[in-house]
């Protein structure tokens, strides 16, 4: 806060002021953007209801919740979210009208049929990233929402399931339009921006690396990259603004992976014993090769951010892979399935007529809720929004629409509640709670051309969605909680895995693709490990998982370039007996990989360039295993990957 003097010195000084003063402190800056998104989503929401009452729709509301859902602060996320909202809801209701038809007289089996595809369609979504995972629950739900609203005439299942995809195409051309026509900040423009600035802090640690001054630790490092890595889903974004969005966003893949090489070259380089060895040996050999890289990654990602920039051809392919966790996805089905019981029960024990209503919200909220990075806090957020929206719809409902029924009436009273979700969902830590707030206050108000102001029939919907929010919060947080600890063990379980494959010769994971796996799968383990244990054990942690991870990239440089080296005749023998040492790892064999180091240099000293390429390649590969070996030794024992009988 500015300095204050004089009276506002006096007025902030009582115990009213002082709160005052608190508050206006600790509010978070409004984001950027922050009045344009909020109007633009009012006037989507404002668009897509009058299009639908004037239609005639028979849910004019859905339009509107729409809107609400695919509210996004850029376009690009819009576009890409509209996409995936689309396909998802074509797909589930088709799949309704088949398992009503399938089922036309058998309630249970009906049940039954939408639960299996809503735990299949959660288990596939925590397979995928962004929006992808997005349209996989949503045709999920959907699903729930055209059959269970039908469940006693399934005859009329399909005329839903065509209004469903109706009024769904109709908030998404109200979002588009409304982007359009006012200007939604373009995506691809706030990717180049965080490239670049991540990019030069990635620059300066190289630079920093290479001159032997100090880079920071791990932590510090991992954090970074995981800034880098985060943008691969900025880029699926960005895809769908630009014509030539393919190429532009393969160019945005190549500069990450290249930055996050960048990031684990100067690791390498700073973690050398001796910044001055001695000429031709294996320490001066991988210090030139590493510094030698240093500036390959650098080109690489320098140019891929050229071409996002500024159009063009990118210089390679990339192919970011993830990493999937198909426990996690297990466990995510599982939760929707016990969900999907309790508001089954709940819905037969209550006996009220609108009681499907709740398991409709228990399937939707709840497969968005097992998808989300942090379900647990979602959980949490849905308790308090699920209120809020209670609140927010009854006052427009009964406080603000009895005043009259015209449409500039609706627009205004719904002003306020999209301007406070809209405000909550841009931050992250009460992001949940808008987005809650927002959508079930306008599913909960339900606008309609005859509005209905029975407060009986509100307080039944209102019971219903709290009910539903209290057993998806009993489901997620309670019956089967999702353990940081546990995500934790599984992800550092896969690394050490992949290392004793690679080790044993049983898993050739070179290329990019894989890397980037390994790279999502750290980013994974980073964020499950901030959640637990002291600040000195994550530290810790991180760091050994860094180092395995590290070690795995160097033995499959190495073994590669050993597999090339064997075809230059004065390097055959030396590379087959490096390629047994290195098999051959356990206690204290750190030296015999440093030796074999050694005498694969020896042979190579007297080689045309491109063979001493290969030998230096090979070399450097060797000496930085021998190095990570050396150094996380107790920890490769402790996993198991390595043992006095290698």
């Amino acid at each position: 806060m500015p300095p204050i003097t004089g009276t506002m010195q006096r007025l902030f000084s009582t115990a009213p002021g002082r709160s005052v003063a608190w508050l206006l402190k600790h509010v978070p800056a409004a984001p950027p953007d922050w009045l344009g998104f909020c109007f633009r989503t009012w006037l989507a929401i404002v668009l897509a209801l009058a299009a639908a009452f004037w239609l005639q729709l028979d849910s004019p509301s859905s339009a509107a919740v729409c809107v609400a859902i695919l509210a996004q602060p850029s376009r690009g996320q819009s576009l890409s979210k509209a996409v995936y909202r689309m396909g998802g809801t074509v797909l589930g209701a088709v799949v309704a009208v088949v398992l009503a038809a399938l089922f036309p007289q058998d309630r249970f089996m009906l049940l039954g049929g939408i639960a299996f595809w809503l735990a299949l369609c959660t288990f596939v979504a925590t397979m995928l990233r962004d929006f992808r995972a997005y349209g996989a629950v949503l045709s999920g739900y959907t699903v729930a929402i055209v059959g269970l609203s039908e469940i006693d005439s399934p005859l009329d299942t399909f005329e839903n399931a065509v209004s469903r995809v109706a009024v769904i195409a109709l908030g998404i051309i109200a979002t588009m339009l409304v982007n359009d026509l006012f200007g939604s900040p373009e995506t691809w423009k706030q990717l180049a921006h965080s490239l670049d600035t991540l990019a030069s802090r990635a620059f300066d640690i190289a630079d920093d690396a290479r001159d032997g001054r100090p880079i920071p630790d791990e932590g510090e490092i991992t954090s970074l990259g995981n800034s880098i890595l985060a943008l691969k889903t900025q880029a699926s974004y960005a895809r769908t603004e630009l014509a030539d969005g393919r190429q532009r966003i393969m160019a945005a893949n190549s500069a990450i992976l290249a930055l996050l090489d960048l990031l684990r070259a100067s690791r390498a380089i700073a973690h050398i014993p001796d910044r001055t060895p001695p000429e031709h040996s294996p320490a001066a050999i991988f210090l030139a090769d590493r510094t030698t890289a240093l500036a390959r990654h650098r080109a690489w990602a320098e140019q891929g951010m050229r071409v996002l920039a500024d159009g063009g051809t990118p210089a390679r392919r990339i192919v970011l892979r993830t990493h999937r966790d198909l426990f996690a996805g297990g466990l995510n089905a599982t939760r929707i399935l016990i969900a999907f019981a309790l508001g089954a029960a709940f819905s037969i024990l209550s006996g009220l007529s609108d009681s499907t209503l709740a398991l409709v919200q228990i399937s939707a909220v709840c497969a968005l809720a097992a998808t989300n990075p942090n379900p647990t806090g979602f959980a949490f957020g849905l308790i308090i929004g699920a209120p809020l929206a209670v609140i927010c719809a009854g006052l427009v409902n009964f406080f603000l629409l009895n005043h009259g029924s015209a449409m500039v009436l609706l627009a205004v009273s719904l002003l306020p509640v999209v301007l406070v979700g809209c405000s909550l969902s841009m931050n992250a830590k009460t992001g949940t709670v808008g987005f809650i707030m927002l959508v079930f206050t306008i599913v909960l108000l339900s606008p309609a051309n005859q509005q209905s102001f029975d407060l009986s029939a509100f307080a039944e919907r209102s019971i219903m969605f709290i009910a539903a929010a209290v057993i998806v919060f009993l489901a997620l947080v309670l019956v089967l909680p999702v353990s940081p600890r546990r995500r934790l063990m599984r992800g550092m379980t896969a690394t050490v895995a992949e290392l004793r494959a690679v080790l044993d010769g049983r898993l050739d994971a070179g290329g990019s693709g894989n890397a980037g796996r390994r790279y999502d799968r750290l980013t994974q383990i980073a964020a499950w490990n901030a959640q637990i244990g002291p600040a000195w054990s994550r530290r810790f942690v991180l760091a050994r998982v860094v180092a395995l991870n590290d070690l795995t990239a160097a033995i499959i440089r190495s073994r590669g370039a050993l597999r090339r080296a064997r075809a230059v005749p004065e390097l055959h023998d030396a590379a087959r007996e490096a390629e047994a040492r290195l098999a051959g790892v356990g206690v204290g064999t750190s030296g015999s990989l440093e030796q074999a180091a050694t005498d694969l240099a020896a042979q190579g000293r007297h080689l045309a360039p491109a063979e001493a390429d290969l030998m230096r390649s090979a070399v450097s590969g060797l000496y930085g295993a021998g190095l990570l070996l050396r150094d996380n030794q107790r920890m490769l024992m402790l996993t198991g990957v390595i043992g006095p009988s290698r």
